[in-house]
């Protein structure tokens, strides 16, 4: 989108120390000089990640939704998409319990849930019964999908 790339280009015209390099040695500065190098641009450089949120099920039924931003798909045959979390989360226990997870892609009306959503564990709290969003069962695997969310993946 037109928002991620002014991201980018905003990030990358203050990734110097200075943040005085011209356009053109940035540019430069970018290119390899042969195809086996590496480009750094820096660790000031953030670029904006869509934000999910993960469903499963703790050992004893209970649904659990955890804000996640490292997703993405693997495979696409078979259908498969890969997420990334720390393994003292309790979402990470109950998916290794039960070896199924939902992604809810949320729409930015429900932004207000999906930071609260990422910012207690399910271990401590209910979430869904907290703020009063619905878990639904999945149909093809073991783990609750936010009826809320705009869009799901089983």
């Amino acid at each position: 989108s037109q928002a991620l790339i002014k991201a980018v280009r905003d990030a990358l015209s203050s990734a110097s120390p200075e943040g005085k390099e011209t356009e053109t040695k940035k540019t430069e500065a970018l290119k390899p000089q042969y195809s086996s190098e590496k480009i750094t641009l820096g660790s000031r450089i953030m670029v904006p990640t869509p934000v999910w949120v993960i469903g499963s099920y703790d050992t004893l039924g209970k649904p659990n939704m955890m804000t996640a931003a490292w997703v993405g798909v693997s495979c696409s045959r078979p259908r498969c998409v890969t997420i990334s979390l720390r393994k003292a989360t309790y979402t990470y226990g109950n998916i290794m319990t039960n070896k199924a997870f939902t992604v809810n892609i949320p729409s930015e009306k429900h932004l207000e849930a999906v930071k609260y959503f990422g910012s207690v564990s399910g271990r401590d709290v209910d979430k869904l019964s907290e703020i009063g969003y619905t878990a639904v069962p999945g149909d093809s695997v073991y783990a609750p999908y936010l009826k809320e969310s705009a869009i799901s993946l089983e």
